[in-house]
């Protein structure tokens, strides 16, 4: 999927939350991630604080998150 699909998807709401997740926990692209971070599940962001190439900027903005388990992730990739 490529960044325009994703966001025309994404702003539509025809994505699932499993598809989400799994695109967090997956995707390669920054910018899918940065606009997953903030996300409205919970769910969805923890799988962003998961994926492997997880910008920085990314995770210390996750690090703050109201769910701890988010917080936990993000900071122990920081």
């Amino acid at each position: 999927m490529t960044i325009k699909e994703f966001k025309i998807q994404y702003a539509l709401g025809t994505l699932s939350f499993n598809d989400k997740a799994k695109i967090a926990k997956t995707t390669r692209s920054k910018r899918i991630l940065a606009l997953l971070s903030e996300d409205k599940d919970w769910w969805v962001r923890l799988h962003v604080s998961m994926n492997v190439i997880a910008p920085q900027e990314i995770l210390i903005k996750l690090s703050k998150d109201t769910m701890k388990s988010i917080q936990k992730y993000a900071r122990k990739k920081l």
